[in-house]
């Protein structure tokens, strides 16, 4: 499958619930070194849309390509294996293991090809823990983190595995805003300077409009709008999506 230099190709993927279509359908593409926003209200598909990617929820419909690859039915494991890393909304540390042993997990279990000693998988955590700014909490039981630290642990354990490609649901979610312009600097970092393709979820909307290269918008499954940050601020479906069709209404009758 030849795809414009596509790293990741989405095609008429759906999830549904009963009658609840929680993906409908949405089709995209991403290329190699692009980071990408995702976004849309609240129940608008965006973590079901990750989840489908990345293994952890079956497929109702459609298909997913990564590097030309089919990867449709890949079960979570294999997807990390062949490069595909993610963080979750929700964080997900393995209890009972200190932070730095989170992360070794990740540089242990994650992308084939870079078989690494317990001794290399340290010192890749750390690595991924500087960048963070983790490193002085190493060996804290992951119990005793923030939740803020708590997505610094999701974001270093998914840096760990050497991902091509990094979906990142809701890092900011919790963060102050100097945190914020932190994890702004960092995440571009990852893209420019480390070349990893990037499709993150954020609900800051001053984060997604200064970082993104492109904007994909999802609302009640499907996808509504895509295109530049300039774009996307003025088009008048992700308008109404945010702000409701009255807003949309009025708006009009003003002039």
């Amino acid at each position: 499958m030849k795809e414009n230099n596509a790293e990741l190709v989405v095609k008429t993927l759906s999830k549904h619930f009963g009658a609840l279509r929680a993906v409908d359908e949405v089709s995209f593409e991403v290329k190699r070194g692009e980071l990408v926003g995702l976004i849309g209200p609240n129940g608008a598909g965006k973590t079901t849309l990750l989840n489908l990617i990345t293994g952890f929820l079956s497929k109702t419909k459609g298909e997913v390509f990564f590097q030309e690859r089919d990867i449709t039915s890949t079960t979570p494991d294999r997807v990390a294996k062949i490069g595909i890393a993610r963080t979750f909304q929700i964080t997900k540390p393995l209890v009972g293991m200190t932070v730095e042993e989170n992360v070794m997990a990740g540089a242990l279990f994650g992308r084939a090809g870079r078989p690494r000693s317990i001794e290399e998988a340290r010192k890749k955590a750390r690595e991924c823990l500087e960048l963070t700014g983790m490193l002085d909490k190493k060996d804290l039981s992951v119990g005793q983190l923030t939740i803020p630290d708590m997505k610094r642990l999701e974001l270093s354990r998914a840096m760990a595995t050497d991902p091509h490609l990094l979906l990142l649901d809701e890092v900011m979610a919790g963060l102050r805003p100097t945190e914020i312009d932190e994890a702004l600097s960092l995440i571009k970092k990852l893209n420019e300077t480390m070349n990893i393709t990037i499709i993150f979820i954020e609900h800051v909307m001053r984060a997604v409009m200064s970082i993104s290269q492109r904007i994909i918008v999802l609302d009640h499954g499907k996808k509504i709008a895509e295109g530049s940050p300039e774009d996307i601020a003025r088009n008048p479906l992700v308008i109404e999506a945010y702000l409701g069709k009255k807003y949309m209404e009025r708006r009009k009758s003003n002039g």
